[in-house]
């Protein structure tokens, strides 16, 4: 074996140093084809990890395949706050947490508009519990701390708020001493006590999280004593050994329990990953976007290899002597295709390699933007 493999191994090296040099031959032409062949395949490659993180993945990065999102569906006569389709109710989410067995570590948030100081335009901000952060993987802020179990346990009594490492930056020139100042959030007081790492994935780019007790001064109604009101978003962890059905099934049942609570209602459950593709209301339109979006990608991907095989066939013109002498000369015609496709390798493992740093850049910059 190793005495027919040395031909095909000498052939190729040699393949390969002739390639190179030919490629050095004609700079022009071989950076022509590398550098098309480089932002065709980047630009194709950032497409589709961009659609692929914003549509298809878990919105977490440790563990994805561990977390959940509950969307219920109550079918029946009560009230629910506008824009709250896929909320939970308070009820039902203690509930879950003190009834599931199959999933660990259930938290809840909800999103509100908030601004702070003097400026007139609010940020979105996120009302969580207190285990929120350490469901999206975080553990220790980078200044201060995250928030106390006594701070989501009563309505109203913890003032106090972390905010992102953007926001930091921008509204408070990366003041180190910004734990235990005092900022207002729609002319409310609140303590800062910690600031998030930046790139950390709780929701928010640029923001501000505040203890779900809190609640009262934004919505002005306490959805804690009016406790049929759907407002949360559940999500959660499977624990070891668990699969996604057994949870289902799980809470299925515990809803079915809370339904009797309240006669006329009827709850269904869908356990996602919390992206959109797998949003019963979303998967649709994620279809469509992602089908747009590819497309657009391939009709570029097309355009590159025509504009590729043009120049490559251009080259081939200009060969024909030297492939003419070399067929005269006894060449064969296996060991000529072989150094002509060693040749268009050596280019595309070029271009692969500047593509591919192309499309982390561009990845890592819209991540950013997100």
């Amino acid at each position: 074996m190793e005495v027919r493999l040395m031909p095909f191994i000498d052939a190729l090296l040699q393949d390969m140093r002739f390639g190179a040099r030919l490629i050095k031959r004609s700079p022009l032409l071989s950076g022509a084809v590398v550098l098309t062949l480089a932002l065709g395949i980047g630009l194709d490659t950032a497409v589709f990890s961009m659609i692929n993180g914003f549509f298809f993945r878990a919105r977490v990065e440790k563990e994805p395949e561990t977390f959940v999102q509950v969307i219920p569906r109550y079918a029946g006569k009560f009230e629910r706050p506008r824009g709250y389709d896929d909320s939970t109710t308070l009820e039902d989410y203690r509930a879950y947490q003190s009834g599931a067995r199959a999933l660990g570590n259930l938290a809840a948030w909800t999103n509100v508009s908030a601004a702070m100081g003097d400026d007139p335009t609010p940020d979105l901000d996120l009302l969580v519990t207190c285990n929120f952060f350490s469901l999206y993987g975080l553990d220790h802020a980078k200044l201060g701390r995250l928030f106390r179990e006594d701070e989501c346990s009563t309505p109203g009594a913890a003032p106090v708020i972390v905010i992102s490492e953007e926001m930091w930056r921008r509204r408070f020139a990366a003041d180190p001493n910004i734990v235990g100042k005092v900022v207002s959030l729609n002319q409310h007081p609140f303590t800062v006590v910690g600031v998030a790492p930046a790139l950390f994935p709780g929701l928010l780019k640029s923001g501000v999280w505040i203890p779900w007790t809190m609640a009262p001064l934004f919505y002005g109604e306490d959805f804690f004593r009016q406790a049929s009101v759907p407002w949360l978003v559940v999500e959660g962890r499977l624990k070891p050994r668990y699969a996604k059905s057994v949870a289902l099934a799980e809470l299925q049942v515990i809803a079915s329990q809370q339904d009797r609570l309240h006669p006329g209602r009827k709850t269904s459950l869908v356990l996602t990953n919390g992206s959109f593709a797998q949003h019963p209301q979303a998967r649709s339109m994620t279809f469509w976007i992602t089908l747009f979006y590819m497309g657009a990608a391939t009709l570029v991907l097309l355009m590159v290899c025509t504009n590729v095989t043009t120049l490559l066939l251009s080259r081939a013109l200009a060969r024909r002597q030297e492939i003419a002498i070399r067929l005269s000369l006894g060449a064969g015609r296996t060991r000529l295709v072989g150094m002509l496709l060693t040749e268009s390798c050596l280019m595309a493992a070029m271009a692969g390699v500047i593509s591919s740093y192309l499309g982390k850049n561009l990845l890592g910059k819209s991540r950013q933007q997100w």
